[in-house]
């Protein structure tokens, strides 16, 4: 990201490119036969991940996650955007690679189902790029925009994630998957719910997507408005604190 460049966050897509072709157009995004994709602002988009996997019947024909990866593909080969490793994306990458981290096999799950469906009828050394790019997206992205430090994650993220002799796999597993699940009082461990609300101040601001939830705070703000389950598509501008929605 430039020094002039003024950075706009958008969470999960899920393969809804209806709905984000025209947010992009709204910050001056605009496709050009012959010449793909040109930037007629200074904004810089961070995508939060999941850009595959359309859940809903709504709209459904409509839906690519190939499109939408290739978009976003585009817009980061020329400077313009980056996109962060989110638990879809590595579903993805996974299905075609080694286990899982829990060594578990990928599971088809609805949404899954249409992006391989997609996936399978693309030329191989395509397939490989798309998979070799996700394969190598940053788990989380640190910046600072108007004296404000921040940083990006597509589920999870604390200050100790920074320090490079932490363990990459539990990075991996909390940034995008959320946080560590906590003992109830059966003794089972359980997805901690709503953590946002109790979320301690850490040494940047955190914004992340994944928790299919609107939600802001001084601490943290969680950005996914269930585009790929017939929702809307959310776009968060730091210039003004602003959100557009895509309907």
């Amino acid at each position: 990201m430039n020094k002039n460049d003024i950075p706009v966050i958008i969470g999960d897509v899920h393969s809804s490119i209806f709905l984000l072709t025209p947010l992009l157009n709204k910050l001056g995004f605009f496709y050009k036969k012959g010449k793909g994709w040109i930037r007629e602002s200074n904004y810089f988009i961070i995508f939060l991940g999941d850009l595959n996997d359309y859940r809903s019947s709504y709209r459904q024909q409509e839906a690519s996650a190939i499109q939408t990866i290739m978009v976003a593909k585009e817009l980061m080969n020329k400077g313009w955007s980056i996109t962060l490793n989110s638990n879809h994306q590595d579903k993805l990458v996974r299905f075609f690679g080694p286990p899982n981290l829990y060594g578990k096999k990928v599971d088809i799950s609805p949404g899954f189902d249409l992006t391989l469906n997609e996936i399978q009828k693309i030329d191989i050394s395509e397939k490989i790029d798309i998979l070799l790019w996700l394969k190598k997206l940053p788990y989380y992205y640190c910046f600072t925009y108007n004296d404000i430090d921040y940083v990006c994650a597509h589920a999870y993220w604390q200050d100790w994630m920074n320090n490079p002799k932490q363990n990459l796999k539990q990075i991996k597993q909390q940034c995008i998957y959320g946080p560590p699940k906590i003992k109830d009082e059966s003794g089972n461990k359980v997805i901690v719910k709503d953590w946002w609300h109790s979320f301690k101040p850490q040494s940047k601001k955190v914004i992340v997507g994944h928790n299919h939830v609107e939600y802001y705070s001084d601490n943290i703000i969680v950005l996914d408005g269930n585009a790929g389950s017939g929702g809307t598509l959310l776009a968060y501008n730091l210039y003004d604190n602003s959100t557009l929605r895509s309907n």
